[in-house]
């Protein structure tokens, strides 16, 4: 689901997650129409939500931003 970031932020906000990680995807997130999408989480480093966002440096990979809640 691609949204702007006020909206990710709020959803971040709002299940109180605290932000853990950036890696690389590989795939394609455009920068037009939102330029961010997410999908929930849960695996190795808890539960929360990954955000998919723009690479600049890449058109092949996106980078992923890990939100997860605080123990």
């Amino acid at each position: 689901m691609k949204m702007e970031w006020k909206e990710i932020r709020r959803i971040i906000d709002e299940r109180n997650l605290t932000y853990h990680h950036t890696a690389l995807a590989r795939g394609y997130v455009r920068k037009k129409g939102g330029g961010y999408r997410y999908e929930t989480y849960n695996g190795r480093f808890g539960e929360g939500i990954k955000v998919f966002r723009n690479c600049d440096y890449s058109s092949r990979f996106c980078e992923v931003d890990y939100y997860v809640k605080e123990n």
